[in-house]
């Protein structure tokens, strides 16, 4: 009883726009298949070389850092939803595009062009979130969507790799009409009550507003949690790459028991993710992503003092704790940092943010890998010291004294 009565404050009190939101997530995000698979796609059917491949996969990823940024001036501009609904509806036709490329030229035009396109949803959806909540109740209500999210890649990819086989054409299908289904949603629920005409009023928090403008080109305390942030992701992101390579050749896990180990990620994040917001509302956030971040290089970095499966285990509990702290908390500090004027453009470089991650991971893992299959992990620890110190630069700004500046 006592577990269902801490469930039950934990999901009570959200707006019911923020469920009806989290419904659009879950049907944009139970059709992922394309991604997954892309790079197997371009090897498998259009006969590219895996360095190939890999390279165009880092063009992705610079379109998605372009496109993160754009979509934050776009919400700022013409209102989040309305953003939402052109991004899902142009990604759904260039995923089906996709299917009909025949050169590495092509595919990296195309892809390079569904980045900047699909990725414009992520800050006008977080945008979205922020106006929905009016203010209130933003850590769990970030939390909600990212329980949404992880359902939603818990369907798709897997039923991608049921279909890539023999109907490997159903998955830039399906992943189209997802998208489509997913603006269509958005349409459906919010009828045309664009969030630019929404302009709620946030309450105070402990945040600060950075400079008078409240540019966040100006706000050197955003732009430093943002920089340790990204470095943190790239250690993250060494899940896609290096991380299941170093499991199978270093710790001798078969394919199924690394596959074990992402279960315990999401489950730890649908099962508790929730009631970890609700109990950390009242606490600082700024401290909070710290440990989250110092936590993601930690779990990571210790891989190589330790031989069982056992361990590994633990290692990913670690991480996933550091994964649940600093990814709601942090777009719940910039949230509730910017004003609803710029929360766009604030948006859109949090998603920036990660996105470079994307970009500089496979690289920087390859490359020390390559020298040393620990290095990339003992490197991690010391991201995880550097981003630590960061932080406490700014957790230092914060918490000093407020000098009221005024322009001439």
């Amino acid at each position: 009883m006592q577990i269902l009565r801490l469930y039950r404050a934990a999901f009570s009190g959200l707006p019911s726009g923020v469920w009806a939101f989290s419904l659009v997530l879950l049907v944009h995000r139970s059709g992922t298949m394309v991604l997954p698979f892309l790079s197997l796609h371009l090897t498998d059917h259009l006969g590219i070389s895996a360095p190939t491949a890999a390279g165009l996969i880092s063009v992705y990823g610079i379109g998605s850092v372009l496109g993160a940024i754009l979509g934050g001036r776009l919400v700022s501009r013409y209102g989040a939803l309305r953003v939402m609904c052109c991004s899902m509806v142009g990604a759904g036709s260039l995923f089906l595009s996709l299917l009909f490329v025949q050169t590495a030229v092509t595919a990296a035009a195309t892809m390079f062009v569904l980045a900047i396109v699909g990725d414009a949803v992520r800050p006008a959806g977080m945008t979205a979130v922020a106006n929905l909540c009016n203010g209130q109740n933003l850590g769990r209500s970030f939390a909600l969507t990212r329980l949404a999210v992880n359902l939603g890649m818990s369907i798709g990819p897997a039923l991608a790799g049921l279909l890539y086989t023999d109907y490997f054409h159903l998955i830039f299908i399906i992943n189209a009409v997802s998208c489509v289904l997913a603006a269509i949603l958005v349409a459906r629920l919010f009828g045309f009550r664009w969030m630019e005409n929404e302009q709620p009023s946030l309450p105070a928090t402990d945040s600060v507003p950075g400079d008078v403008d409240n540019s966040i080109w100006r706000d050197s305390s955003v732009l430093i949690v943002l920089a340790a942030f990204s470095c943190s992701m790239v250690v993250f992101v060494q899940t896609i790459g290096t991380y299941p390579i170093y499991l199978r050749e270093n710790y001798g896990l078969a394919v199924e028991t690394i596959g074990f180990l992402f279960t315990i990620n999401t489950g730890l994040i649908v099962a508790t993710e929730m009631i970890l917001m609700h109990a950390l509302e009242s606490f600082s956030k700024l401290p909070l992503i710290a440990v989250g971040c110092a936590l993601i290089a930690t779990g990571f970095g210790i891989m190589p003092f330790g031989t069982s499966t056992a361990f590994i285990c633990i290692t990913v509990v670690i991480w996933t704790i550091g994964e649940m702290l600093a990814m709601p908390l942090l777009t719940t500090w910039i949230s509730e940092r910017a004003s609803p004027e710029q929360r766009g453009n604030y948006m859109g470089l949090v998603t920036a943010s990660f996105s470079l991650a994307w970009v500089v991971a496979p690289v920087l893992g390859g490359s020390m890998y390559r020298i040393s299959p620990n290095a990339i992990w003992y490197f991690a620890l010391a991201i995880g010291l550097v981003v630590t110190l960061m932080f406490v630069v700014v957790i230092h700004r914060e918490n000093g004294p407020k000098i009221s500046t005024q322009h001439s």
